[in-house]
């Protein structure tokens, strides 16, 4: 895709302004380029039933012809564009997945849905999905093709209806349905199917490398950035208006509760829970309670630590500038004040809405994570049995004789298992004095002074902002150092780190999402011991005959590497396998790109070109 995130904020801050100024002025020039996406699919299929008729007709009429069709093998565009586009059109958007209700099995949840749907004046919901996740959604998808009938299907996480109250969940339903309702709701479908048919077209015309998608992805790069831009001015808006919908339909008090609960109740989710719930793989062979159950008895228990303080943290996120959803204190206070005092975060009570099907769900859930995660809890338990009896075995030694290696690999033991906190802090802090520019150390040892309330954590964190991967969590353990000792600007100066850290690392994300010929590509500038022992876990797969490896040239983040392998496997099948066992080989921290000349053959040679032969 040929366009920077530069001319993608220039395009949607021109966006917003054309929003402002004048809605409807602005809603007719995003029609125009929706009507411009279907206007370019109907194009193209109108040009594919042309060239396919024609090409049948010269064939019987010609018997030259047939043999050129064949033997020159002209007949694989057409191939191409009629597979891309039967994928589009008739395949359409994947369907979301997860447990499907039935109204018999809990017809108050189907209930509380219709009398919404009916209120809000929206179309039917024909499906109740009920995920894992701490999350609840709208999906409109295609029931056929493209353009034609579609399918509304309400998404609800299980970990959301374990942590709100029947009167919040029914805001939140309110919300998500309040994106269907209105004549705006129409238009906003339009603009979802058309950017949805659009991403998956290119996905795969950018897949192919093929010349002859080469125009498409050439009218892509001008077309992309634009119709993004001004699709995500209106999508904010809309963010706004679902919630004044919500508001009116249940109280503007519940539905803040609603918004604040989820935000805060998601992060304690993320850092409280599930990391304490895999610490229990450090004692048990197998988990003694699954998840899901555990989960309802941490919301059912409500001990969810300096509430005050992470209700701060909440509330001092500022909206981002490339996500849809404006943050939770923006949408709070645009429904007028808001008083904390009403969150009732022991009430959650919205799960018994599944009714009779709320512990069969549970137990699916349950079944499915410990399909895909009991092998590896087993794996963390033996690793933990070796780490600590490697533990025992430092503690016994004598301090002083320890060489450095052996007090990081003990103040790492201690830390991990928790054991004697104060030694920690005095065995990171020794390693300091040792390896001064050791930040990732530093960042450790500044959390655990933060914790304590010892200011030495303040130099620490400001050391580690020299370094693009630990930027976030220096910015977020300074900012609760301050707010907990109650200084708001000082925490403020932090944020605003956070903020402008936060924009770079989206402009990061971009660079790292593709890599085509056209990109800046380089010689790889990595350790040759990390170079040989990727390439010697390459040889081990088998089937890998030639290997040549370069970098791509990015603006931000330069310390974390984005690779690009160029990989000739020998054989006639099982290519598929074979990549995918060489993509494990990668270390994590790399951002990597795997291409056969199958794929793309532009950049393949453009790496074997720039690059260095590695097997």
């Amino acid at each position: 895709m040929e366009f920077n995130q530069g001319t993608l904020d220039e395009l949607m801050l021109k966006a917003q302004q054309d929003l402002t100024s004048d809605q409807q002025s602005y809603k007719r020039k995003l029609n125009l380029y929706v009507l411009m996406a279907y206007g370019v699919i109907l194009l193209l299929l109108l040009l594919f039933v042309g060239l396919v008729a024609g090409t049948v007709g010269l064939a019987f009429t010609s018997s030259v012809f047939l043999v050129l069709l064949l033997k020159k093998k002209l007949i694989i565009p057409l191939l191409i564009i009629g597979w891309m586009l039967g994928k589009v059109l008739f395949l359409g958007t994947s369907k979301p997945e997860g447990y499907r209700l039935r109204r018999t099995e809990a017809p108050l949840l189907f209930g509380l849905v219709n009398e919404l749907t009916k209120s809000l004046n929206t179309p039917r919901v024909h499906n109740i999905i009920i995920t894992p996740e701490f999350n609840a959604a709208m999906a409109q998808t295609p029931r056929w093709f493209v353009g034609g009938p579609t399918e509304n299907t309400l998404i609800i996480g299980l970990e959301l209806l374990m942590s709100l109250s029947k009167e919040e969940l029914k805001a939140v339903l309110a919300h998500e349905l309040g994106h269907l309702s209105g004549d705006h709701a129409k238009f906003n479908g339009k603009i979802y199917r058309a950017r949805a048919m659009w991403e998956q077209m290119m996905h795969s015309f950018e897949s192919s490398g093929s010349m002859v998608t080469y125009p498409m992805r050439k009218f892509f790069s001008w077309y992309a950035p634009r119709f993004s831009a001004y699709s995500f001015a209106l999508a904010r808006l809309n963010e706004y208006e679902a919630d004044l919908s919500a508001a009116k339909h249940t109280s503007a008090a519940t539905f803040q509760s609603a918004l604040v609960k989820t935000s805060l109740l998601a992060e304690i989710t993320d850092e409280d829970f599930w990391p304490q719930y895999y610490r229990r793989a450090y004692e048990q062979p197998a988990p003694d309670i699954l998840p899901y159950t555990a989960f309802k008895q941490f919301m059912d228990a409500g001990e969810f630590g300096d509430l005050p303080l992470r209700l701060a943290k909440v509330m001092a996120e500022r909206t981002s500038p490339h996500n849809t959803h404006p943050c939770t204190k923006d949408r709070v206070e645009a429904l007028g004040t808001f008083n904390a005092e009403v969150l009732k975060l022991r009430e959650n009570n919205a799960w018994q809405l599944l009714g009779k099907s709320a512990h069969k769900i549970i137990k699916e859930f349950n079944d499915n994570w410990l399909m895909y995660n009991g092998q590896e809890w087993q794996f963390q338990y033996q690793l933990a049995l070796e780490q600590l009896a490697r533990l025992k075995l430092l503690d016994q030694m004598d301090p002083n004789q320890l060489s450095l290696d052996q007090k990081e690999e003990l103040a790492f033991l201690l830390d991990k298992f928790q054991r004697d906190p104060e030694r920690v802090v005095a065995l990171y802090d020794g390693i300091m004095a040792s390896k001064p520019h050791d930040l990732d150390t530093g960042l450790r040892l500044a959390q655990l002074y933060a914790k304590a309330g010892n200011p030495r954590c303040l130099p620490l964190f400001r050391a580690c902002l020299a370094k693009d991967e630990l930027v976030n969590d220096a910015c977020m353990g300074a900012y609760g150092y301050y707010l907990h000792l109650g200084d708001g600007n000082q925490a403020n100066e932090w944020l605003d780190k956070l903020v402008a850290h936060g924009e770079i690392a989206e402009r990061a994300r971009q660079e790292r999402i593709t890599v085509g010929a056209k990109d800046p590509l380089m010689a790889p500038t990595l350790p040759k011991e990390a170079i040989d022992a990727l390439a010697a876990r390459l040889i081990a797969i088998g089937r890998v005959e030639d290997v040549w490896l370069c970098q791509k040239s990015v603006q931000y983040f330069r310390d974390s590497p984005v690779v690009v392998l160029a990989i000739k496997v020998g054989g006639w099948t099982g290519k598929d396998e074979v990549l995918e066992q060489c993509f494990g080989q990668f270390p994590a921290d790399w951002t990597s790109f795997i291409v056969t000349k199958d794929m793309d053959s532009a950049l393949f040679k453009k790496v074997q070109t720039k690059g260095s032969q590695i097997i």
